[in-house]
């Protein structure tokens, strides 16, 4: 089906898309990343193993064999597809676990033990270190003083409003409300 001499020996890629981008952008993205593209088909939807007239928004590519692998995710206009093919390195080889600060894995398959993000010690997390409890009492100690502070202050206020209503009432006014709490 495909002329796979050393000079033409093709490959194919699948994009998946949820919203559909058109097929231009597909191909113009694609040349950017340096990849002759030979042809891009689009997917039909498959109903009990028959195919219908309907377009899923997926897309074949099939092109010249490309050095580079591409990335899992590829940005085509205002979309991002899902990129697979032959060669592509797996999600996890990205991805930096958050437990032993080792690429290739992640947090739930971790053979390793803790690895502070602070000092780079094993055997601790971050939240554990001497060095974050260091800061974290220093950082509560300030907001601490500054609410204490600013609790200070805001009852001055209140107190010296009163004061000056209290100043700023006449004698019958004050006897008029004596008089309604007492009814």
């Amino acid at each position: 089906m495909m002329d796979c001499s050393a000079d033409k020996c093709s490959d194919a890629f699948d994009i998946k898309q949820f919203k559909s981008s058109d097929d231009g952008q597909i191909d113009r993205e694609l040349r950017q990343k340096n990849i002759d593209v030979i042809s891009i088909n689009r997917e039909r939807l498959r109903v009990d193993n028959l195919v219908t007239h309907c377009w899923t928004g997926d897309r074949i590519v099939l092109c010249k064999k490309f050095d580079k692998p591409l990335s899992r995710f590829l940005t085509i206009g205002k979309y991002t597809a899902r990129v697979y093919h032959f060669g592509q390195l797996k999600d996890t080889d990205m991805f930096l676990c958050n437990k032993c600060q080792l690429k290739g894995h992640n947090i739930h398959n971790c053979p390793n033990e803790w690895k502070c993000r602070l000092c780079n010690q094993n055997g601790h997390k971050m939240l554990e270190s001497s060095f974050f409890c260091k800061k974290n009492s220093e950082k509560q100690s300030e907001t601490e003083g500054e609410e204490q502070q600013e609790t200070t202050i805001a009852i001055d206020e209140v107190n010296a409003k009163y004061e000056e209503s209290q100043q700023n009432e006449t004698p019958i006014e004050n006897d008029k409300k004596g008089r309604k709490q007492n009814f």
